[in-house]
């Protein structure tokens, strides 16, 4: 993956997001014969948003996934690394990786799990909880912008549409 040396430093970033991230850069209209192509769409919306999301982590150099961690240890208290993985549902290296950074940023501590000694359970510190703090409303912020072409219903609409395609068990 080639990385832009404007974002180097940045997590999660490559070139792809380069012209999501500049908001000098204007964006040129989709392609009509990519735009029939659900997947490409959505990988599209999801590079914007992302962008936008990662606009506010980046100057930590961590990324939107790594708020979410932090998100999911604050709401649901300990947890270990192979339940955050399950819940996130991504890999369990990728989780491992992630939590080393979030612990080096001084965002996590890994702590003998009571449950299990010969595990560890992840709790977040203070200075990640202050980072949660920062950073929740901006992302709020970040989000309705990025919505903001679609109505309050359209809004609703997508995000019932997007679990039902995600997480069918939630419906």
């Amino acid at each position: 993956m080639a990385t832009d040396k404007r974002f180097a430093g940045r997590r999660g970033l490559d070139c792809d997001d380069a012209l999501a991230l500049d908001p000098s850069v204007p964006r040129q209209p989709l392609p009509p014969e990519l735009c029939q192509h659900l997947g490409f769409v959505l990988a599209k919306a999801k590079q914007e948003l992302a962008a936008r999301l990662n606009r506010l982590t980046g100057e930590d150099g961590l990324s939107i996934r790594h708020f979410g961690i932090l998100v999911l240890l604050s709401r649901r208290g300990a947890m270990r690394q192979t339940e955050v993985a399950d819940a996130m549902r991504l890999d369990r290296t990728t989780v491992m990786k992630m939590v080393d950074e979030l612990e080096a940023a001084g965002f996590v501590r890994r702590a003998a799990d009571p449950r299990d000694r010969r595990a560890n359970a992840l709790n977040v510190t203070a200075k990640g909880t202050r980072w949660i703090e920062r950073l929740g409303p901006a992302a709020l912020d970040a989000e309705r912008a990025f919505l903001a072409p679609l109505t309050a219903q359209e809004q609703d609409t997508l995000r019932r549409l997007l679990m039902r395609l995600v997480a069918p068990e939630a419906r």
